[in-house]
């Protein structure tokens, strides 16, 4: 929300930076005018109270603080470089096409925006609100991929998917024209409009990877796995692992909501979740509060959330390395039984530790 939010408002001061130096050609602003984003930001910050399950007055505060954590997290404070881990991580085989595929849409948008700014006549024009707006957020886009982010907050990937929205017409445009040079390079005449429909051979086998239909066809299953699931119970702890963390189970989500309605703000949560996902759908906190459990030893009075994966297998993820990303794990230890159990649902523990061991 706020990433849209603070574009609107940087495209509005450029157009009004532009007309006052005389570039922006367009007298009347369909979406872009203060009125809309004055509006806008009253619905987000709607939204954000409710999502927050709160009316006081801190509310405010904490979402000013909310918005400036997440974007130092997202570049900023973290290990990971994304294009360096793009390019030294190996995915599995249908992983690694997807990669390509993603690849190609990147250059496709490129070139679909130079061919905007570099001829006269264009479907878009680069004084119209729309393409400034996308500048911006291919700014921002390019700026997550250089600099350093938090995976769960808001990494390239995340980015990526909210961004499209505005950038597939210039991938559209892109990849016509790509073809459109390809065929004069080769000499080869054929209609225009087959150009589009070349285009749409790409995106259709572009649909098929990351969907996840090719990679189930190839017996590769991280980007299906509700489709394999009967497979991934009876795996290793891993899989089970990826896939209970991407698909919380109804016990994980009932003591993620039992935990935001009545802990103490005051005092940390600790967790094996790398990405915090069924927390963060229910606590509106900074994300230095979730810890992992590992350190456990080192602390006394924190919340420790056990999730369903906890309890089934007896294991605690340990997240480390920030190109390899690879997962270890640790035996719970008897000593979770001499802390506080204050919730239990017979999937999702929570205890209350108080003392350090």
């Amino acid at each position: 929300t706020y990433i849209f939010m603070f574009a609107f408002i940087i495209a509005l001061c450029i157009i009004y930076m532009m007309k006052i130096i005389g570039k922006f050609k367009n007298e009347r602003l369909s979406l872009l005018n203060t009125n809309y984003i004055l509006i806008y930001i009253l619905i987000a910050f709607i939204w954000y109270t409710i999502t927050a399950q709160s009316i006081n007055f801190n509310v405010l505060v904490n979402y000013v603080y909310h918005i400036a954590n997440s974007i130092l997290d997202m570049y900023f404070f973290s290990e990971n470089v994304p294009i360096t881990q793009l390019l030294v991580h190996k995915f599995y085989l249908s992983g690694e096409i997807i990669k390509f595929l993603y690849l190609l849409i990147t250059i496709f948008i490129l070139i679909g925006i130079f061919d905007i700014l570099l001829r006269r006549k264009s479907i878009l024009r680069p004084d119209s609100e729309y393409f400034i707006i996308s500048m911006i957020l291919f700014s921002f886009l390019g700026i997550s991929f250089v600099g350093r982010f938090s995976e769960y907050m808001m990494g390239p990937f995340r980015l990526y998917q909210l961004t499209s929205t505005f950038l597939a017409p210039f991938c559209i445009i892109g990849g016509v024209s790509s073809i459109e040079n390809i065929t004069k390079v080769l000499k080869v005449k054929i209609h225009t409009k087959w150009y589009l429909r070349f285009f749409s051979v790409f995106m259709t086998i572009f649909l098929l990877f990351n969907s996840g239909v090719a990679p189930v066809l190839m017996n590769e299953y991280p980007n299906a796995l509700p489709i394999y699931y009967p497979e991934i119970i009876h795996s290793n702890p891993y899989d089970k692992e990826k896939f209970y963390r991407k698909y919380p189970t109804i016990y994980d989500v009932a003591s993620a909501q039992w935990i935001g309605k009545y802990r103490k703000s005051t005092i940390k949560i600790y967790s094996d979740d790398p990405y915090k996902g069924v927390l963060f759908m229910y606590i509106t906190v900074n994300s230095s509060e979730y810890v992992g459990l590992y350190k456990l030893s080192q602390v006394k009075y924190v919340y420790v959330h056990l999730r369903y994966f906890n309890v089934l297998e007896r294991l605690i993820l340990k997240y480390r390395g920030a190109f390899t990303r690879t997962y270890t794990f640790i035996q719970i230890s008897n000593k979770f039984n001499k802390y506080n159990k204050i919730y239990t649902n017979s999937g999702s523990n929570i205890f209350y530790k108080t003392s350090f061991f």
